[in-house]
């Protein structure tokens, strides 16, 4: 009888790195801004590392400690890869600086982790009757970090108000990610405690946390190109039909009330203005309302709108010393933030550049 080539565990390990490693590919050759996607490649590059580690018993040639170290740094990095990727669903952009210090948790404590499982044989002793297994060591560290980020996590929720700045339909996907990211931890947390208390094996460990992760993976995937689609911008070809590319005396008459509504009454002012409600105000469909406005202004809802805000925070910005943040607000945006990213990709300069550069030229004066 010949030797089974891979065991259970190695076996779903495979299964679970095979769609993590085509995430990081796809959200890597598809996007515009790869800067936007750094958090969510990341978090895929460290979820595969845990994919990995088990599979390193399968290469005939000896594995060197460093590349195990470094699988072994890329899996305790997940609980804070987790957490920045939380961040930016609900925000809808890269987590601000402050945010990337949560890193220097798994990397104070990857040391210890990699110096109690790939120096030492079996196990670490602190003193003479006190000593700890390097599993054990592992599930401490790994119960740490994630109740540790998790209660971070609470902190930021429960301390400031996070918009996820995108259409209703987008952002219900990215309530879903979220949930299911907290979710998964949860589960992972749940299943080191048993670890811990001896109420299930490693094999059984390793082999739950890993269904686990892969479930979050296949549960999440389509909501996760929906969110990528939307919030990056990756591009897509699309031939129209003909029908679409027909504009007919109904399509012109909604248009003609859309640039009403947006225009002359300047419902683009309210934070909370959306496709929904512009569709409840013209009396017609959201998906009609978005086929209109992509063929008679060449853009999508969210830039149709801003670029009506953008156009009067520039006209005010060029006679007013009203404050930036007021402005803001008062043209239509609910976070200084969204304000000066979706300025500066409208005009190519940040509100307070524009500003200056219409005071140094009333400055000069006549000649």
């Amino acid at each position: 009888m010949t030797d089974t080539f891979l065991t259970v565990n190695q076996a779903i390990q495979l299964v679970g790195l095979g769609p993590s490693l085509f995430l990081i590919a796809f959200l890597a050759l598809t996007v515009k801004q790869a800067r936007n996607v750094v958090v969510p490649i990341l978090f895929f590059v460290v979820l595969s590392c845990s994919f990995a580690l088990p599979l390193l018993s399968l290469s005939s040639s000896e594995i060197s400690t460093l590349f195990q170290g470094i699988l072994l740094m890329g899996k305790s990095m997940i609980p804070a890869m987790g957490f920045l990727l939380v961040i930016q669903f609900a925000s809808g952009r890269i987590p601000s600086p402050w945010y990337w210090l949560v890193l220097c948790v798994p990397l104070l404590g990857g040391g210890l982790i990699l110096y109690a499982s790939l120096i030492t044989s079996d196990e670490l002793c602190f003193s003479e009757h006190i000593c700890a297994s390097a599993n054990t060591l592992k599930t401490l560290y790994g119960i740490f970090s994630t109740s540790a980020l998790f209660l971070l996590l609470v902190t930021v929720f429960s301390r400031q108000t996070i918009t996820i700045e995108q259409p209703q339909s987008a952002k219900q996907h990215q309530y879903w990610l979220i949930v299911s990211q907290i979710l998964v931890s949860l589960c992972v947390l749940s299943l080191d405690l048993a670890l811990l208390s001896d109420r299930i094996s490693e094999d059984e460990h390793l082999f739950s946390v890993t269904l686990v992760r892969i479930s979050y993976i296949y549960l999440v995937l389509t909501s996760i190109f929906r969110v990528f689609d939307r919030q990056f911008e990756i591009d897509t070809v699309r031939v129209p039909s003909v029908k679409e590319l027909v504009i007919n005396d109904q399509d012109e008459k909604l248009w003609q009330r859309i640039e009403s509504l947006v225009k002359e009454q300047k419902l683009y002012r309210e934070m909370a203005f959306s496709r929904e409600k512009l569709a409840n105000s013209v009396a017609a469909g959201e998906h009609q309302v978005s086929k209109v406005i992509n063929r008679l202004s060449g853009k999508n809802f969210n830039r149709y709108v801003n670029a009506y805000r953008v156009t009067e925070a520039k006209e005010r910005l060029s006679r007013e010393e009203t404050a930036i943040t007021v402005i803001a607000f008062e043209v239509g945006f609910n976070s200084i933030a969204s304000f000066n990213r979706v300025f500066k990709e409208e005009t190519g300069v940040s509100p307070t550049d524009y500003r200056e550069k219409f005071r140094n030229t009333a400055s000069l004066g006549p000649t």
